[in-house]
């Protein structure tokens, strides 16, 4: 609910978005429902402490196995090891049979609750919107009623539908782990607990970006810029000098491993755009973002960021690899990581991770190089290769459904100057502006345009 004004009767009737915040509202709205959430709060909670019951029964049948008449087990009465066994056994089953019970009680009980809730608001939002005069609807823009009507309130069935449910076993993973680890020792709770900072820091990286996407949005396709988020608040701000040259805005490209990158990205953005890896990775990045463009009824197309080192030969492709890897400090290099920005990022993590997996000469497949990472944060592999071999690797990607190369190399001009002369003119290449529409068929009366720039 994004700031558009009150639409609603009944417990939300009358009331400004800022009174209390949408997630307030919405659990006022819901008080009829009571007994349901509480219900469905209940399941979800057990559900969850029983899906982290097996390490503990696997530490049982150690002790069993170790320790035989002397486990915990045998302290409780069940002294043959035998026994023990069978007792684990139908525990076993007893707790996969509760958490399965729990898991189809909580998802009837969130699904049920999401459907009717979605369905009151429907109702309410749009009798209340037929009660309004003209006046009223002069004052608003149509796509901020309809956006009401169906983006935002399906966001909140799809809340109570998984969110919800995820926030509580997330929550009840929390507090069951942290308390068996403070039990164990205190030290070891004390870093179990030390990384949560950093998890919620990155929660509200993205809930900022997201805001910045949705605002970006509105100044490309409304006369003004209303919006009230966590982070940023706008009313009737002009979108005038915002206005695009290409129509319904610029496309726009994300990158990211966390799942809150890719839920923000199947949600609003064009590309999803990937720093080079295993073509098999590639491919497990790809299908995570396509299903989280599938939840939001979108789809994505797809980009890669990578380095290009292209001669006529592959023997010179990679003797200019290795002249370039001579010619780093790795002391150096490291530094530089370090005080990238992005340092910390899962992606960096990722790009790290395949310089270690390389072979002696830094290849992690037989054309990709991770040399280059050794003396930068962000993209660190590069494609080496012949005309040829660089071309079929290219096709292959387009293959998998990567339409959009951003592409550089070292040095960038020298390199662009290779790639230009070899490659390029052998690529089936394409506009994605122009595949997508965007592209106005004569110059828009806009700031980038032929119109006045305020």
């Amino acid at each position: 609910m994004r700031g558009h004004g009150s639409l609603l009767k009944g417990p939300l009737a009358g009331q400004h978005m800022s009174e209390g915040g949408p997630f307030r509202r919405l659990l006022t709205f819901m008080r009829p429902h009571r007994g349901t959430v509480r219900l469905a709060t209940f399941c979800s909670i057990v559900n969850k402490i029983w899906d982290l019951a097996p390490p503990l029964l696997i530490g049982l049948a150690v002790d069993v196995v170790v320790l035989k008449e002397k486990s915990t087990l045998a302290g409780l009465g069940v002294v043959d090891p035998w026994h023990q066994l069978v007792a684990l056994s139908v525990l076993t089953f007893l707790i996969w049979g509760l958490e399965s019970l729990f898991e189809y009680f909580y998802g009837v009980l969130w699904r049920n609750l999401a459907q009717t809730v979605q369905h009151e608001l429907r109702l309410d939002t749009f009798d209340h919107v037929q009660k309004q005069g003209m006046a009223w609807f002069d004052d608003r823009q149509k796509g901020d009623i309809l956006a009401i009507l169906n983006d935002d309130i399906n966001q909140l069935e799809r809340f109570l539908d998984k969110g919800a449910n995820d926030l509580l076993q997330v929550s009840t993973t929390v507090v069951v782990v942290g308390a068996v680890f403070l039990a164990i020792s205190w030290q070891v709770a004390l870093f179990a607990v030390l990384p949560i900072p950093l998890i919620v820091w990155g929660s509200f990286r993205y809930q900022r970006s997201r805001e910045v996407v949705e605002i970006l949005k509105q100044s490309w396709t409304q006369d003004e810029i209303n919006y009230q988020g966590q982070v940023y608040n706008f009313q009737g701000l002009t979108t005038d000098p915002a206005r695009p040259y290409q129509k319904g805005g610029p496309m726009l490209y994300f990158g990211g491993y966390s799942p809150d990158a890719l839920e923000l990205c199947g949600q609003h953005c064009d590309v999803y755009l990937m720093w080079p890896e295993p073509k098999d990775q590639i491919a497990e990045r790809m299908k995570a973002a396509n299903e989280a463009a599938a939840r939001h009824n979108r789809t994505l197309d797809y980009g890669l960021r990578v380095h290009v080192i292209v001669r006529d030969t592959e023997q010179e492709a990679k003797e200019y690899a290795r002249y370039i890897a001579s010619k780093l400090d790795d002391e150096y290099g490291q530094a530089i990581r370090e005080r990238a920005l992005d340092s910390g990022s899962l992606g960096v993590s990722h790009q790290s991770k395949n310089r270690d997996l390389a072979d002696l000469d830094g290849y992690i497949e037989p054309h990709l190089w991770t040399g280059v990472g050794r003396a930068r944060s962000g993209c660190g592999a590069a494609l080496v290769g012949s005309t040829d071999q660089i071309l079929s690797e290219l096709e292959t990607y387009q293959k998998m459904g990567i339409r959009a190369f951003i592409l550089s190399g070292y040095p960038h001009l020298d390199e662009c100057k290779h790639f230009g002369s070899r490659v390029l003119p052998q690529m089936k290449t394409c506009s994605l502006p122009h595949a997508y529409g965007r592209v106005p068929a004569e110059t828009p009366m806009t700031p980038l345009g032929a119109g006045e720039r305020k």
